[in-house]
């Protein structure tokens, strides 16, 4: 990203300091007091799950999501921590076949583009036959229902203003995630001792700003954070993110559409998956880092001690400034150590544990998660104090988002349809550097060989695939809705995607 001028600049940060003022103006003591009271509740949960390490993780069976039960205690996990894994969504042998075919595909296609960042390669994959099965899986189409309807709320479910239809997915072009685990376990006790470093995506800036999720505004995201009333916010109310922005300043490959859980699938079975999320309640954690911004500590020096996490020691600003601690113009919200300190991201980014090929990971679109470069002793049976001997293990993840019916989707799900029959990237990748050629501008796999069409997508998931990827329409004389007004809904994504049947 080129630097902006140096008036650009200064009008930048007068735009932030405005923003920030206005976000909490006349809530000065609620939001204090908030604060007060969340920094005592993150000191009891970052013990809490330092005390549980891995067994923090809500875990499933596929099988069990229709024992009541069962799912009573793993959405109630979910819905307090962010994150679950649901283990065997697709059969392991089924995923396994899917990694030789995907093989296969970039053997045939070696020129395919491919961005790397530390041990991770991202492959500028979107339709190869792995990911087409993948996302057509009825098994896949089937936990998209249950996580969105039985974690999230819309409204009063379908009343005369719904806008969101949870029981029909969308698929959402993602690509392929490569991680290589060299042959050694480079862990090392200063590994944690070191800066540590996460992200959240869906927006930086936008979250703080009234353009991109609403600010104090009636049914804003955060309004009610805003408004020192953090008990009250809940993550889980999609009525307030149907309409937010989380690209008002060019960012490379941000997500237009609105996913619900962002999602790994494992194609491998590995027991390093050198992922880690934090396992810090999911609404204490996003308060935290909104509100940090308009904190300083009275005393800077201290680091991790009581004395410098104490609420005693840290005032709300009177004057705000430009800062808005991780958050850059274009970029994702960076989460670390030294700018979150009360996260104690040492403690609470808990490593993923083992993965089974066929397994999902899932996460809400504010949870805090990283990327790591080696293993963690807790997720590394063979660990020990000084480096072990590993064989190399290559893992291949694909990335799964989650996203309901909404008719901002449905217009995202008409320009990737278009993409999807030329062969060209996700429409949120259309001007990703690392998938455009120098001399052609964007490349694709329109030329790819083995490259799959629409009767391989009926083949992988029969209609309701076709509807999921926007290549039939729902034929709503046909279904039993039980809402009119998702009935409409539906009618109005079907003039969206195929207006010449109005």
């Amino acid at each position: 990203m080129n630097t902006p001028p140096e008036d650009e600049t200064i009008l930048s940060f007068q735009r932030f300091i405005a923003i920030k003022t206005a976000l909490i103006k006349g809530n000065e003591l609620a939001i204090a007091t908030s604060w007060e009271h969340l920094l005592g509740q993150l000191r009891q949960e970052v013990q809490k799950v330092s005390d549980k390490g891995l067994s923090v993780f809500p875990i499933i069976n596929y099988d069990d999501l229709s024992s009541p039960g069962k799912t009573l205690t793993f959405l109630a996990d979910l819905r307090t921590r962010g994150s679950a894994i649901i283990r065997n969504v697709v059969p392991k042998d089924e995923a396994e076949t899917w990694t030789s075919e995907l093989d296969q595909y970039l053997q045939h296609n070696s020129h395919a583009t491919v961005s790397q960042s530390d041990n991770v390669e991202l492959h500028g994959l979107f339709w190869s036959p792995a990911q087409i099965k993948a996302r057509a899986h009825p098994n896949m189409l089937a936990v998209q229902k249950f996580l969105m309807g039985q974690s999230w709320k819309t409204g009063d479910h379908y009343n005369q203003n719904s806008r969101v239809s949870v029981d029909h997915p969308l698929t959402y072009a993602d690509r392929i995630r490569v991680v290589t685990q060299d042959g050694s376990c480079e862990f090392s006790p200063s590994t944690l001792n070191s800066v540590r470093s996460a992200r959240v995506d869906g927006g930086g800036i936008e979250r703080w700003d009234s353009d991109g999720y609403g600010g104090r505004m009636k049914g804003g995201t955060y309004e009610k954070i805003w408004s020192g009333n953090m008990e009250a916010y809940d993550p889980w109310d999609s009525s307030t993110r149907l309409d937010i922005t989380t690209n008002l300043y060019d960012c490379e490959s941000a997500c237009t559409s609105f996913r619900m859980f962002q999602g790994l699938l494992a194609l491998d079975s590995t027991s390093h998956p050198q992922m880690e999320i934090c396992a810090l309640p999911l609404k204490l954690a996003t308060s935290y880092w909104l509100l940090r911004p308009f904190f300083s500590p009275k005393s800077p020096v201290g680091g991790k001690t009581d004395a410098f996490l104490s609420s005693a020691n840290w005032v709300l600003n009177t004057n705000q400034n430009p800062d808005l601690h991780g958050a850059q113009p274009g970029h994702f919200q960076e989460i670390n150590t030294i700018l979150h300190p009360h996260l104690q991201l040492d403690k609470t980014l808990v490593p993923l544990p083992q993965l089974n090929a066929g397994d999902l990971v899932v996460w809400h679109p504010d949870t805090i998660y990283a990327q790591t470069k080696t293993s963690h002793p807790s997720a590394c049976s063979s660990c020990s104090s000084s480096p072990t001997a590993l064989s190399e293990t290559i893992t291949k993840l694909l990335d799964m988002p989650i996203c309901p019916l909404t008719l901002t989707n449905a217009h995202f799900l008409y320009s990737q349809r278009k993409a999807f029959i030329l062969g060209l990237p996700g429409p949120d990748y259309n001007n990703a550097p690392h998938l455009c050629d120098n001399d052609v501008g964007i490349s694709g796999e329109g030329t790819y060989l083995g490259r799959p069409g629409v009767q391989e997508v009926y083949n992988a998931g029969g209609e309701a695939a076709l509807r999921a990827m926007g290549l039939l329409a729902w034929d709503v004389d046909k279904m039993t809705i039980h809402e009119e007004a998702e009935r409409r809904l539906i009618k109005m994504a079907n003039d969206v995607l195929f207006p010449d049947q109005i």
